[in-house]
């Protein structure tokens, strides 16, 4: 398993990530008694009630970069970013309207 950051935007000068994960179908770990011994197996026939589901199958899943960073860490997945779009991140300069956001800091505290 792992997860995918990627660029989204069609628009040129802007960068806006989109995630994706790449999942790999598990089997249902299973168990049944044999001579009162207690035994574990992955059941890869089971489809869990999805149809078309197939045992070791891969998939891509798009979704919402949080969502993707956010499972990568609960998983302890790799993140992969494409090393243009670092670069590109750390060259977009930030523009901060200093009045205005005292302005939201007085209205919030």
């Amino acid at each position: 398993m792992c997860c995918v950051l990627e660029p989204t935007s069609l628009l040129q000068g802007n960068l806006v990530l989109g995630g994706a994960l790449l999942l790999k179908r598990k089997g249902v770990t299973k168990s049944t008694t044999l001579s009162g011994e207690e035994v574990f197996y992955t059941d890869d026939d089971d489809a869990l009630g999805n149809e078309g589901v197939l045992p070791r199958s891969m998939y891509v899943v798009e979704c919402f970069s949080d969502e993707a960073v956010g499972m990568a860490l609960a998983s302890e997945m790799p993140i992969f970013v494409e090393e243009g779009i670092c670069e590109r991140a750390g060259s977009v300069p930030v523009k901060l309207d200093v009045r205005r956001a005292a302005a939201l800091k007085r209205e919030n505290d």
